[in-house]
């Protein structure tokens, strides 16, 4: 029997941005603590679907993420650090390769370039794969997956995310060091992946971020992205007061943007020579708090009465 590697990333509840404000100051982390009422639902989904004896036999993997609160995740899983063979799902490391070195300014976002990273990863394209890999560097993406940073793969958690061969007939250039093989995972590690990312943790895309919490150091503002043309970040005040905080929300020049506060309709808001959005929360944040944004195309909005 062919060991599967099953992870289910996250139950997401709202959306999750690029990079939440809350992580500002306060390093979010996914560890292997298991959460008893989550774990018994688990194990008793496992033995309806008959995938007891799979489980027992290490044959299964299974890690389930609950980030409906991002600073407190909720963790089950079955044979989370058992190494697998892992065919194609380690080409999300050649991509975090890839945006590492973007962030870095040694590789270009170009339009060529992010159609290779939808045909690597929407489409499982084994040659964009190869490329890519090749392109980012097959040494600099097994050392990225083992850097103190990323942890990706970690021989105390018995491996992770490895990359060691070409998605073609090549022979395997570097096998993983404990297990052998060529293209392999963890299912926990897996879940860390996806959490990192969904809580803006895994690449600073903005280089005035120096410490990677959303926030620019160098510009002084928190940098927001929409996805699906909405977004909703909830910002954590509790452990560290939020003095007016700055937004800064970027790729929206050509759409029309609404921002809430707790519901309260935000309307001192500026644009720069870009388009993007500079906003300003007039208070201290000492709580919790929600900000809201929604946005349409501006011919969409003109034409829509409620949005106007």
């Amino acid at each position: 029997m062919n060991k599967i590697a099953l992870v289910v990333a996250g139950f997401i509840i709202g959306l999750i941005i690029a990079i939440p404000a809350n992580a500002q100051q306060q390093r979010l982390k996914l560890d292997d603590t298991c959460d008893p009422a989550l774990q018994k639902e688990l194990v008793n989904r496992l033995n309806s679907l008959h995938l007891n004896k799979a489980a027992d036999q290490k044959n299964l993997s299974v890690v389930v993420v609950d980030i409906t609160d991002p600073l407190s995740p909720r963790m089950a899983y079955v044979n989370p650090n058992e190494m697998m063979y892992a065919a194609s799902l380690p080409k999300i490391a050649i991509l975090l390769g890839a945006f590492d070195r973007i962030s870095h300014g040694e590789m270009t976002l170009d339009e060529e370039a992010l159609d290779q990273f939808k045909k690597m990863i929407r489409n499982s394209n084994n040659r964009s794969a190869t490329e890519v890999l090749n392109r980012v560097g097959k040494d600099y993406i097994n050392a990225l997956l083992q850097s103190p940073r990323y942890r990706l793969y970690d021989p105390e958690k018995n491996g992770g995310l490895w990359v060691g061969k070409e998605y073609g007939k090549s022979p395997a250039y570097q096998r993983d060091p404990l297990h052998n093989l060529s293209h392999g995972a963890t299912a926990f590690q897996v879940a860390r992946f996806y959490y990192l990312l969904d809580t803006g943790q895994l690449v600073r895309t903005d280089p005035g971020d120096f410490d990677n919490d959303g926030f620019s150091e160098a510009r002084g503002h928190f940098t927001l992205q929409l996805e699906e043309n909405i977004a909703k970040v909830r910002i954590d005040g509790r452990n560290f007061m939020r003095f007016s905080p700055v937004f800064k929300l970027v790729e929206v020049a050509q759409r029309d943007v609404w921002i809430y506060l707790d519901g309260r309709l935000i309307r001192d808001v500026h644009r720069d020579r870009d388009g993007n959005v500079l906003f300003e929360l007039p208070e201290v944040i000492s709580g919790e708090a929600l900000l809201e944004i929604t946005s349409l195309a501006r011919e969409e909005s003109a034409r829509s009465p409620n949005f106007n």
